[in-house]
């Protein structure tokens, strides 16, 4: 994972295609993150997606081999940020943070950036000192939002709207005034991310993804109801809800989704009508997969199956949209 976000940050040098930045950040969040706990000091060589409970993260090795990348790559990060160019100023990545950036002329653009990304896309990005020069500020437009809705806040008050495609650079072109404020809102539905149809193991499966996150099913969020059971019909709304006590502090998804229920002697049955009435509604929350393991051992899934293709919309409406 962090010989992907190398690789991609070259490439994306090299070619200035937000597919790699866009790469770079899914990959941070969804493969370099999970590998480390919570608390900084437990370590994945591997990241699962589904498990039963049996992996979890090791302690520092006296003589360690890969953690030392993880260190090296945190403390290299905010190079990952920002580049410049002959054209202007590339904004790659989204978080709280203040930048100079020297420009090709030898001047300096100081960005003073302020947001709560990756729990919501609003981005403000404050200039604070600006050249005497104009030049282009890129924006990247990840390639799973749209709409977006760009504002400059001047003197002239500039008002911006779309305008590029998703997985892409947006230029706002101009002469940058000190205090200038750029207003960057991003969308972040919920989707539901399949598989290559050859996985045969991910077949009727479906990844949930907010923003830049993957999301994970915890048996630790389900104490009555076995991870393995839940099916997530293609029509049951997951909503987002930020929990602040949670994990440090993360954005789960919550809805209804639906569990077989099982009889004594339930082993087998036909798909019929009397086994399609045998489930139950559920209610289910998501988590950021790189926030598992943090908590009791316990199952873990990140493909989920969809549910039965008897399941009829009947049975779709009374069980999943209603709190009764």
């Amino acid at each position: 994972a962090i010989g992907s976000v190398m690789w991609n940050w070259r490439m994306l040098n090299l070619t200035g295609e937000a597919k790699y930045a866009d790469l770079m950040e899914r990959t941070l969040y969804n493969a370099v993150l999970p590998g480390i706990s919570l608390d900084g000091t437990r370590y994945f060589y591997q990241n699962p997606l589904a498990d039963r409970g049996k992996h979890r993260r090791q302690e520092w090795f006296g003589c360690a081999c890969c953690p030392p990348n993880i260190a090296r790559l945190l403390a290299s990060l905010p190079g990952y940020f920002y580049s410049a160019s002959d054209e202007g100023v590339y904004v790659h990545l989204y978080a709280t943070s203040v930048a100079n950036i020297p420009l090709p002329n030898g001047e300096t653009a100081r960005l003073v950036q302020k947001t709560n990304y990756p729990w919501d896309g609003e981005i403000e990005i404050l200039i604070e000192d600006a050249p005497t020069i104009p030049f282009t500020l890129f924006l990247r437009v990840p390639e799973w939002t749209w709409p977006f809705k760009v504002e400059v806040i001047s003197q002239d008050a500039q008002f911006l709207q779309g305008g590029a495609e998703m997985g892409s650079y947006r230029g706002i072109e101009r002469q940058w005034q000190a205090g200038d404020i750029v207003r960057f809102e991003l969308k972040m539905p919920v989707e539901r991310i399949g598989c290559h149809p050859r996985v045969l193991a991910n077949y009727n499966r479906v990844a949930l993804q907010r923003g830049p996150l993957i999301y994970c099913f915890e048996q630790a969020d389900h104490p009555e109801t076995e991870v393995w059971d839940i099916f997530l019909h293609e029509y049951a709304e997951l909503n987002p809800e930020f929990v602040p006590a949670l994990l440090g502090g993360v954005t789960v998804l919550r809805g209804r989704a639906a569990a077989p229920e099982y009889g004594a002697n339930s082993l087998y049955a036909p798909c019929l009508q009397p086994y399609r009435a045998a489930t139950r509604p559920i209610d289910v929350t998501a988590i950021p997969y790189y926030a598992w393991a943090n908590r009791d051992p316990g199952p873990m899934q990140v493909w989920m199956p969809t549910a039965p293709p008897w399941w009829s919309e009947l049975q779709h409406d009374r069980n999943l949209n209603t709190t009764e």
